[in-house]
């Protein structure tokens, strides 16, 4: 659970990538999740949203996002790439969604990626383990724990918490410019 809490902290950190317009300004932070919820990884699926409704109902104890709500969006993708490709595609367009979250397998981050970069929508691959996912990207990101996790399985690749480090040391320094960023892009309109 507290893998998936960082994972929602990290996605709910560049919801302001994409900032709502004056019309969405006080509506719920709608946030697409796309899980295996059925098939053979159900149960990886189930624990992954659970962590996030974790993390959704902590920041809803705490008076949520200046004071907005989270709705999650919730697709089961059965981990096919095509369904979570269509999914991620369908969020952005009509359910308005402003970050993305999710997926189990690889082929399935790759599929969702193209969308959120296509869309310029914040992705968070919460379980996907491979490893150039996130070069020549703009929005996606990756959780390195759990990619490390997944490499430790993986013959000739090894688990090191150093590695855990340096990504997450990154990752927080590039969530800390892309805010800082933004903030300055929206004092200048």
């Amino acid at each position: 659970k507290l893998l998936y809490l960082f994972l929602t902290f990290c996605a709910l950190m560049s919801v302001s990538c994409r900032m709502p317009n004056q019309n969405e300004a006080f509506y719920d932070i709608r946030i697409g999740v796309i899980l295996p919820l059925s098939g053979e990884y159900a149960e990886a699926g189930k624990a992954a949203l659970d962590g996030i409704e974790t993390a959704v109902r902590e920041i809803h104890r705490t008076g949520g996002i200046d004071s907005r709500k989270i709705q999650l969006i919730i697709k089961n993708s059965a981990n096919n790439a095509g369904n979570a490709e269509q999914m991620a595609k369908d969020m952005i367009e009509k359910d308005n969604i402003v970050a993305l979250v999710g997926t189990y397998s690889s082929n399935e981050a790759v599929a969702v990626k193209l969308e959120a970069e296509k869309y310029g929508v914040p992705f968070v691959a919460s379980m996907a383990s491979y490893e150039k996912l996130v070069e020549h990207s703009n929005y996606t990101f990756q959780c390195a724990m759990s990619d490390e996790f997944h490499q430790s399985f993986i013959p000739g690749r090894s688990c090191e918490f150093r590695d855990v480090l340096i990504d997450f040391i990154g990752g927080i320094i590039g969530v800390f410019i892309i805010s800082v960023n933004i903030i300055n892009i929206a004092k200048q309109k």
